[in-house]
């Protein structure tokens, strides 16, 4: 019974927590996209920029979110919902959690978009390139070894669980850490998006002055112009898509700059 209590208490704290009072509605607000971010360097607004920061000036609706990393952001034209988690998966998921069970928000016709900033591979991309990711890869669960460490030969410090050393065959069951994406949501953000110029300056030029001559001229020639903002498409099933600002990607899916 002391067990019942204090578990009743927990709850009725949690939904005081999701639901504070200027939000609170007897009829949830439907969201259409929920932007998901992870990196961010310092305030909301008004510094240097990482994932959210750029989001989020376009958003000047707060909603105040507790039992998350930062408040949410709210743009209620386009009905798209701005969250932060902080970086890791741990910090993803309980914030992720957090907000499917605040009854504030219908979640239930809404898209995903995870709008990520990565490293990429000079052979394969240039600074400041985007890239519309088809499957994401939770690395969490693979063992990486200091380069300095590393065997003669190896070309990565970094290999997957179940192996003794990177690429090493036959490839390992990946149902534990990979996760496919909706695919035609994918080529259909692509499709709509890979006309739009990425702003450009001198300060990426000099970036990638250095590593011009690394990458392949066939690499120059597919990459194509890069995504920005999603819409939502009609007939397609919701499911989620990822964006990364620098992603490394092959296909239709890459766009990049010369």
């Amino acid at each position: 019974m002391q067990f019942l209590r204090r578990s009743l208490l927990i709850l009725a704290i949690g939904f005081s927590v999701l639901a504070p009072g200027a939000y609170a509605q007897s009829a949830p607000i439907e969201i259409r996209m929920v932007v998901v971010t992870a990196f961010e360097i310092g305030a909301d607004t008004g510094d240097r920029a990482g994932e959210f920061q750029a989001w989020a000036e376009t958003m000047p609706e707060v909603v105040p979110f507790p039992a998350g990393f930062r408040d949410l952001r709210y743009d209620a034209k386009r009905g798209v919902l701005l969250l932060h988690t902080g970086i890791g998966t741990n910090r993803a998921a309980a914030s992720v959690m957090a907000l499917g069970m605040d009854p504030r928000f219908d979640l239930s016709r809404a898209y995903w978009l995870v709008a990520a900033i990565a490293g990429v591979d000079p052979a394969a991309a240039s600074v400041g390139s985007a890239a519309w990711i088809g499957d994401v890869v939770d690395t969490d669960y693979g063992y990486a070894v200091d380069p300095r460490e590393a065997p003669k030969g190896w070309t990565s410090g970094m290999f997957a669980r179940g192996r003794n050393a990177p690429y090493e065959a036959p490839r390992p069951d990946a149902q534990y850490n990979l996760f496919p994406l909706n695919k035609p949501l994918r080529d259909w953000a692509y499709a709509l998006t890979k006309d739009v110029p990425l702003a450009d300056g001198d300060a990426l030029r000099q970036l990638r002055a250095p590593l011009r001559n690394s990458r392949p001229r066939s690499a120059r020639r597919t990459c194509s112009r890069a995504p920005r903002r999603p819409g939502r498409p009609s007939g397609t099933a919701r499911s989620s898509t990822s964006m990364s600002a620098s992603g490394c990607a092959t296909g239709p899916t890459m766009a990049s700059r010369s």
